[in-house]
C-alpha cells in the first residue's frame, strides 16, 4: 500500500513522514473526529511551519486549516502516563507519535478486579505507513505498576509479568515467529515470541489483506466474561481470538486485581499510534448529579451512533448524544447507546433535585393535654 495514501492526483511532497500526518489528519475530519485532527494541525503547523506552507498548497480542505486555532484539551486523571503518551482531545490519546525508538503507555491508576465482566468499545488508529510502519498496540492487564515499558518489537509489553495482554502486531519480527501480516494475538507474561506456550491464542491476521497501518481507525471491543472466566476480542465487528482460562489463578497467582492500560513502541521503523474510548464499563458508570430545581444540566453519552434516553420528560432531546435536562424532581435517565457493529451500551445518570419535597416520619400518634409541649424534629439524620 502507498504509505501516505491517496494524494489527490497532486505530487507527491518530498517530506512524506509529514504529509502522511497531514493526511491522517483530513482522514479524522472525514471520519466526523476532528478533535485529533485540530491538536496534530495545531502541532504540526508550529514546529514544521515552512513545510505547513507548503503543504497548505495541496489542496486541503479550509476546513483543516481554520481547526488550527480552535482547539483545546484537558488532561484526564484517570490514567498515568508514560513516555510519549499524552491526552489529545476528552476521550482520545496519543501513545506514540512518528519517531523512532519510543515508547508511550496509559495505564488506569486504580486496579479493577478480574472478579467482574468488563466490556470495552474503542477506536485504535495504527498509523499511515504501511510497509515502512511499526509496531503495534498492546492491551494489557498487570498488577506490578503503572510505570511500565521498553520501545521496540516488545510494543512496549514484553518482560511484564504476570500479565495477560491483547498483542495487536503491525511488524514482522522473524525472531518472534510472526506471521508476514498484521495480526493479534493473546499473550501471558510480556512473552511476545508466538513461538511459546505463552501465545494462548492466535496469531490471527486483522485488517484488510492483513493491513491495519490504513490511516484509519479500527473498531476494538473486548469483553470479559467473569463467570465463564472467557475473553472476546472483536476487531470491526468480527471476533478474532477468544481465551477461556481461569487466569486469576493461573496467570495472576489468586490476586484478581489489576492494572489496565494499554502500550505502543516504535523501533527502526515508526508509526502514530492512537486509542480513544467509544464506550467502557470500566469508565462509564453511573452518574449522579445535583440540580437546583428550575435550573439545567448536559447529559452526555459517549460511542453511540443512535442514542436512546428514557424518561423522555425534562430533555430537550431523548435522541442525540448530549441532551439539557430540565427535571421536575429527582429522575434517573437511562440512555441506551448503539454504536459500532450494532453493540447496545446503557448507562444510567440519576439527577438529584434540590428542594424536592420530603415526607418525613415524626413518630406515632401523640395526644397532648392542654398547656403541654412536644417537640417535633424534622431534620435529617446523617444528611
Amino acid at each position: 500500500m502507498s504509505p501516505i495514501g491517496n494524494w489527490r492526483g497532486v505530487p507527491k511532497p518530498a517530506n512524506y513522514q509529514l504529509a502522511a500526518r497531514f493526511e491522517y489528519a483530513n482522514h479524522r475530519l472525514a471520519a466526523r473526529s476532528p478533535q485529533s485532527a485540530k491538536v496534530e494541525l495545531m502541532r504540526l503547523k508550529t514546529n514544521n511551519m515552512q513545510n505547513f506552507r507548503s503543504l497548505k498548497n495541496l489542496n486541503y480542505p479550509l476546513s483543516i486549516l481554520l481547526f488550527l486555532t480552535l482547539f483545546s484539551s484537558k488532561l484526564s486523571a484517570q490514567f498515568h502516563f508514560n513516555g510519549a503518551a499524552k491526552p489529545i482531545s476528552a476521550r482520545c490519546f496519543q501513545l506514540t507519535d512518528e519517531r523512532l525508538n519510543i515508547v508511550g503507555s496509559l495505564w488506569d491508576t486504580t486496579k479493577i478486579s478480574l472478579l467482574e465482566s468488563f466490556d470495552v468499545n474503542l477506536d485504535l488508529f495504527f498509523g499511515c505507513l504501511d510497509g515502512n510502519g511499526a509496531d503495534g498496540i498492546v492491551f494489557g492487564f498487570q498488577p506490578v505498576s503503572t510505570s511500565i515499558g521498553r520501545a521496540g518489537q516488545g510494543i512496549g509489553f514484553e518482560g511484564v509479568q504476570p500479565s495477560i495482554g491483547i498483542e495487536m502486531d503491525t511488524y514482522q519480527n522473524n525472531n518472534l515467529n510472526d506471521p508476514p501480516f498484521d495480526h493479534v494475538a493473546i499473550v501471558r507474561n510480556g512473552d511476545m515470541n508466538h513461538g511459546s506456550t505463552n501465545t494462548v491464542a492466535g496469531p490471527v491476521s486483522i485488517g484488510t489483506s492483513g493491513n491495519i497501518e490504513d490511516c484509519k481507525q479500527h473498531n476494538v471491543r473486548v469483553k470479559w466474561d467473569a463467570a465463564a472466566t472467557k475473553l472476546d476480542v472483536f476487531i470491526d465487528c468480527q471476533l478474532k481470538v477468544s481465551y477461556t482460562n481461569d487466569i486469576v489463578n493461573t496467570i495472576f497467582n489468586g490476586d484478581p486485581n489489576v492494572f489496565w492500560g494499554f502500550t505502543a513502541a516504535t523501533g527502526g521503523l515508526l508509526n502514530r499510534h492512537e486509542v480513544c474510548f467509544k464506550f467502557t464499563t470500566l469508565l462509564d458508570k453511573p452518574t449522579k448529579l445535583n440540580l437546583c430545581r428550575g435550573d439545567t444540566v448536559q447529559l452526555q453519552a459517549y460511542g453511540g451512533e443512535t442514542y436512546r434516553w428514557t424518561p423522555a420528560a425534562g430533555l430537550n432531546n431523548p435522541t442525540i448524544s448530549n441532551p439539557i435536562a430540565k427535571p421536575d424532581t429527582t429522575t434517573t435517565y437511562t440512555v441506551i447507546s448503539k454504536g459500532a457493529c450494532g453493540v447496545e451500551n446503557q448507562k444510567d445518570i440519576r439527577i438529584v433535585v434540590n428542594g424536592d419535597p420530603i415526607l418525613f416520619d415524626l413518630g406515632r400518634d401523640t395526644n397532648l393535654c392542654k398547656g403541654q409541649i412536644l417537640t417535633l424534629d424534622a431534620s435529617l439524620r446523617g444528611a
